[in-house]
């Protein structure tokens, strides 16, 4: 009678299938947080280069790592996005302008009778070139500026797409900044310890 052994003991058999299970439950996890990776990234970023300050600070308000974790929140606040907010809301509100703009323009019939006082001087500076007098310019710019026009509508919707997801993110990463700040020492060092080459 030949001595049987199993090819993988229970025990081995159950850290398999818990590690499986595991893997499974992190690739989940990092699908879910896959939209706001950049989010993530920044305010780790931040909170690393800003982690001298925020420690200074911590000792200055002896140990109320909650009330200096909040007080850096908003020094970023103030001196980095703040800036990075308003210039977008200037471009934003240039944008929604000159799409105001060249809407109303289109509807009035003010904007094309410009665009045609513009191209008929053009269109003189032209005609001095025989070469040139032959293509119709006139058309080719007015089609032109069509294409534009409707190219500017059909992006104002995207545009306030990506404003929305610029606030969802903004306000996802100032959360993990105040964590980050919070217990960033605390994630720092539990991430070291679960490598295994440490």
């Amino acid at each position: 009678m030949t001595n049987q052994h199993p090819l993988m003991s229970r025990s081995a058999l159950f850290a398999v299938a818990f590690f499986g299970v595991f893997l499974y439950l992190l690739y989940q996890m990092l699908r879910m947080l896959a939209p706001y990776g950049s989010a993530l990234l920044l305010a780790a970023v931040l909170a690393i280069a800003l982690h001298p300050i925020h420690s200074w600070l911590a000792k200055l308000l002896k140990g109320r790592k909650k009330l200096s974790s909040l007080l850096m929140t908003f020094f970023v606040i103030l001196l980095v996005i703040g800036p990075a907010i308003r210039l977008f809301g200037v471009l934003t509100t240039q944008a929604v302008g000159v799409y105001q703009g060249i809407t109303s323009g289109t509807q009035s019939s003010k904007l094309p009778a410009a665009w045609t006082e513009i191209i008929d001087r053009f269109l003189q500076r032209i005609a001095a070139y025989p070469i040139l007098s032959t293509i119709d310019v006139k058309g080719f710019l007015l089609k032109s500026l069509s294409g534009v026009s409707s190219g500017l509508a059909a992006q104002f919707g995207a545009l306030l797409r990506n404003t929305v997801i610029l606030t969802i993110d903004l306000t996802v990463m100032l959360i993990a900044l105040f964590f980050f700040f919070l217990n960033g020492e605390n994630y720092y060092h539990s991430f070291i310890d679960m490598l295994p080459f440490s």
